[in-house]
């Protein structure tokens, strides 16, 4: 297990333990595989036919495109250093040039014009190599709506261009269900991403060649969470 994460690790054990017995209910590994297979090798919306895993392999330089984010500009960060300690990416929030993620914070209509979808109220659109299955782009939109809309869509659509795209109803505690109200990623969520970024998960891997490696990660990241539930470190 990486140092960074091993960290994550620890800090969850605390978590749990500190939000009581209830709280430290998370799924069986089976359960997360099936979670992480549909969000990650599926697409909303589109044919039941799996896709490549993709992912980013760059280092990711956001932006906040207009001033209407500005007021969210620390939540915008918060994630950022987050997922930077999930993936192993370097992640930043920059102003100047150059950058590969946009985020953008609008007015629901508009949101909905773009995609020409009525229903939408989040979203976002990746570029990238085709060829080599790596994201190497993307620009996310988030609904002004209303203040609790905002900061989920903040945390839905810049967790989901990571390559995670898909929607599943399949755990109910995860940002990637449909009906979550969530405005932070739950354990079950920093588990899909960290599995998705594993060294041994490959841009281009299909869901038969991946499913295998992503259980085995799967199961070793259980483990280690409950060590740190029998063992718990408080973190500096």
């Amino acid at each position: 297990m990486r140092p960074a994460f091993a960290a994550i690790v620890a800090w969850v054990g605390l978590q749990l333990l500190s939000a009581g017995p209830a709280a430290a209910v998370i799924p069986d590994s089976d359960t997360l595989l099936e979670h992480f297979q549909k969000v990650v090798f599926h697409v909303e919306a589109r044919t039941p036919t799996s896709k490549p895993l993709v992912k980013w392999e760059v280092p990711i330089r956001a932006r906040i495109a207009d001033e209407r984010g500005n007021a969210y500009r620390g939540d915008v960060e918060k994630l950022l250093k987050q997922l930077g300690r999930l993936t192993g990416l370097s992640i930043s929030l920059v102003d100047t040039p150059p950058y590969n993620l946009e985020i953008f914070f609008l007015p629901e209509e508009d949101i909905r014009q773009r995609f020409k979808n009525p229903k939408l109220r989040c979203g976002g659109t990746l570029s990238g190599s085709r060829s080599r299955a790596t994201i190497t782009g993307a620009q996310v939109f988030i609904s002004l709506a209303s203040d609790f809309r905002t900061h989920h869509c903040i945390v839905e659509e810049i967790t989901q261009i990571l390559g995670l795209p898909n929607d599943t109803g399949i755990v109910a505690d995860s940002i990637f269900n449909d009906a979550s109200v969530a405005t932070s990623l739950s354990i079950t969520d920093q588990i899909l991403v960290r599995t998705l970024y594993d060294r041994e998960m490959r841009p281009g891997m299909t869901e038969s060649e991946a499913k295998p490696i992503a259980r085995k990660v799967i199961e070793n990241l259980l483990q280690d969470i409950d060590r740190a539930l029998a063992n718990p470190v408080r973190l500096q």
